[in-house]
């Protein structure tokens, strides 16, 4: 996440320098292609100057954001993919301003719909990212397993036939039907010599439970060592 955010500041910050201090206006979308009469009523130093500054703020703030996700807060990473189009929506709304021609109705109609369609499935990303990215609840009923969170399943308690726990991970082959964030996750997988199964993974780094099923598998582990470990033994305690 680190690396992806250094890159994010690298592109938007050199970006915002051409287009502001280099006047390479032709980089601006929607203008590079106006007719040159329009141009004229269009106040292009404080366009580029605007859109400048919204670049490197962006930049600025997506690197900082994954450096705190990725060393304090891992929870909200999933606000990162989420501030770059939001804080482009933003900026094409704040840009223009700085157009003077006359807009007509038909094209404002148009601009709000695609501004309040965007801005509706970026809130839908937002809201999936940081449900999936939330920790699966394990609850133990008499006849069953119950894991809940996204992807929640029941594990019937006749259905178990061993539950394990182990520092390697075997390679995941595919996602068939899943969520996958970083390193969370959740849902089917495929593994390589166990096959098809169920993850609810919150870490590539050990320990993972295992719990084994007549013809499956369902694997778990969180962030903490130690609430896996916690876990485990309860596990066991409750299938004795």
């Amino acid at each position: 996440m680190i690396l992806t955010g250094i890159l994010i500041f690298v592109i938007f910050t050199v970006t915002g320098a051409i287009i502001k201090y280099g006047q390479q206006h032709w980089l601006i979308a929607g203008y590079n292609t106006m007719p040159e009469e329009k141009k004229k009523n269009v106040d292009i130093a404080g366009l580029a100057s605007f859109l400048g500054n919204w670049l490197f703020a962006l930049g600025t703030l997506t690197l900082v954001g994954s450096l705190i996700c990725a060393r304090w807060y891992p929870s909200l990473s999933p606000c990162i993919p989420i501030l770059c189009p939001a804080g482009i929506i933003v900026m094409v709304v704040g840009a223009q301003k700085y157009d003077h021609n006359q807009i007509r109705k038909r094209e404002i109609t148009v601009l709000t719909t695609v501004m309040i369609f965007t801005g509706l499935v970026l809130i839908a990303a937002a809201g999936l990212m940081l449900y999936g990215h939330r920790s699966s609840p394990v609850e133990l009923e008499s006849d069953g397993i119950v894991i809940g969170g996204i992807y929640s399943t029941t594990i019937p308690r006749e259905e178990i036939t061993g539950i394990e726990l182990k520092e390697e991970l075997p390679e995941i082959i595919s996602k068939n039907n899943g969520f996958s964030s970083g390193q969370i996750r959740k849902g089917h997988f495929t593994l390589e010599e166990l096959g098809r199964g169920r993850l609810y993974l919150e870490s590539n780094r050990g320990p993972f439970i295992y719990i084994l099923t007549g013809d499956s598998h369902v694997l778990i582990n969180y962030q903490d060592p130690l609430r896996t470990e916690a876990l485990y033994k309860t596990l066991l305690d409750w299938l004795d």
